[in-house]
C-alpha cells in the first residue's frame, strides 16, 4: 500500500511541476499558447499506447498468479486423492501432513508473499519438507503403492513448482525505468497541455487538466496494484487453498484444524 501511495505521490509530483513550468512562461509572457499541438498529440500518442502497454502486461501478471494460486491446491488435492491405496496408518498420518501444509501456506506463507517475499515462511519450510519426504517413506510393497507412490511423487512436484511460482509472481515485474518514462512522460504531457490551451478559457482549462491528471493517477495506481498480485489493494488471496482444505474436510472427521497443525 505505501509503494502506491509513493508511486502516486511522486506523479503528483511531475504533474505539479509540469504545470508550474508552463505558469512560470505564462508569467514571463512567452507566447505558448497553439505552439504545442502536434507535439502534444504526440506525446499523446506515445503515452497512451505505454500505458496500454503497461497495463496488458500487469493484467497478465495478475491473472499468473491468480492462476498459480488455483494451481497449487488441485495438485495437493490430487496428492490427498492419491493416498487412499496405502494403509490406514500411513495413509492418515500422510493425509495429516498434506492439510497441516495447506495450512500452513494459507495462514504463514501467504503473509510473505503479501510482503513480496522470494522465500517461503519458516514453518511452511519446514512442512514443505515432510511433506516431499513421503517420496521416500512411503510403503511400496504392491504394484497399486508403487503406482500411488509414483503419482504421489509428481502431484508434489506440480505443487512445489506451482508454490515457487507464486514466490517469483509476489515480486513487481515492470522495470523502474518504465516507471520513470511513464511519470516523466506525464509531467511533460501536463507542461504541453497547459502551455497549448492558454487560448481557452479558463473554466476548459481546469477541466482539462482535471481530467488528464486524474485519468493519469488512476492509470498509474492500477499498474501499481496489478503489478503487487498480493498488495492489500485488489489481493489474491488463498481463497482457492481455503476452499480445498473444505472440500477435502467435508463429510470427513478428524480433520487437522489449524490449531492442530500448530498455527
Amino acid at each position: 500500500m505505501l509503494t502506491i501511495l509513493i508511486y502516486v505521490l511522486i506523479l503528483w509530483g511531475f504533474i505539479a511541476l509540469g504545470w508550474l513550468v508552463a505558469w512560470w512562461l505564462k508569467r514571463r509572457g512567452a507566447a505558448m499558447s497553439g505552439q504545442f499541438t502536434n507535439v502534444v498529440l504526440f506525446v499523446g500518442f506515445l503515452f497512451g499506447f505505454l500505458l496500454t502497454t503497461l497495463q496488458v502486461f500487469a493484467t497478465n501478471h495478475y491473472s499468473d498468479a491468480r492462476s498459480q494460486a488455483q494451481s497449487e491446491p488441485a495438485s495437493l488435492v490430487a496428492v490427498y486423492d492419491d493416498l487412499g491405496v496405502f494403509p490406514p496408518q500411513v495413509r492418515t498420518a500422510a493425509r495429516r501432513e498434506v492439510i497441516c501444509y495447506m495450512w500452513s501456506v494459507a495462514e504463514r506463507d501467504w503473509k510473505a508473499q503479501e510482503r513480496g517475499s522470494t522465500q517461503e515462511a519458516p514453518d511452511t519450510v519446514v512442512r514443505g519438507d515432510r511433506l516431499r519426504n513421503l517420496r521416500t517413506t512411503l510403503p511400496k510393497d504392491s504394484p497399486a503403492t508403487q503406482a500411488a507412490s509414483q503419482q504421489v511423487s509428481t502431484d508434489l512436484s506440480d505443487a512445489g513448482k506451482a508454490r515457487q511460482q507464486l514466490l517469483f509472481l509476489a515480486q513487481p515485474r515492470i522495470p523502474a525505468i518504465l516507471w520513470a518514462v511513464v511519470l516523466l512522460s506525464s509531467g511533460l504531457l501536463i507542461f504541453l497541455l497547459v502551455g497549448d490551451s492558454q487560448s481557452q478559457p479558463k473554466i476548459i482549462r481546469r477541466i482539462v487538466f482535471a481530467a488528464v491528471a486524474v485519468l493519469v493517477t488512476v492509470e498509474v495506481a492500477s499498474l501499481a496494484v496489478l503489478d503487487r498480485p498480493f498488495s492489500p489493494i485488489a489481493q489474491v488471496q488463498p481463497n482457492a487453498m481455503t476452499d480445498a482444505i473444505a472440500l477435502l474436510e467435508a463429510g470427513r472427521t478428524g480433520q487437522p484444524t489449524p490449531h492442530d497443525c500448530g498455527l
